[in-house]
């Protein structure tokens, strides 16, 4: 019979290295319904639509860019988003400071 010793530390480096696959793997499903759906959260629209600040993103609604109220909730909508910045892609956004 073959036997085989593991490493002392190799349930902590099994742990660690499937938590991280496991975060990977949500942060991909996240990014992946964000591009599947036409509204999102401030945080959506921050984190993975454009990758700007929430002081940036409450700037852009001042400026004009529409935001939904829906079941007490803010949402952008994509398409929106995209005009707002078409809008601006020549002049330079007024900036926070």
């Amino acid at each position: 019979m073959l036997t085989f010793e593991l490493p002392q530390n190799f349930e902590k480096e099994l742990y660690i290295n499937l938590k991280t696959l496991y975060n990977d793997i949500i942060s991909q499903g996240r990014l992946d319904a964000c591009i599947t759906r036409e509204y999102l959260t401030s945080k959506e629209v921050a984190d993975y639509y454009v990758s700007v600040s929430a002081p940036t993103l409450k700037q852009w609604e001042n400026l004009g860019l529409p935001v939904y109220q829906i079941q007490g909730k803010q949402f952008y909508k994509k398409s929106d988003i995209d005009k707002f910045i078409q809008q601006y892609k020549k002049k330079k956004l007024p900036s926070l400071w």
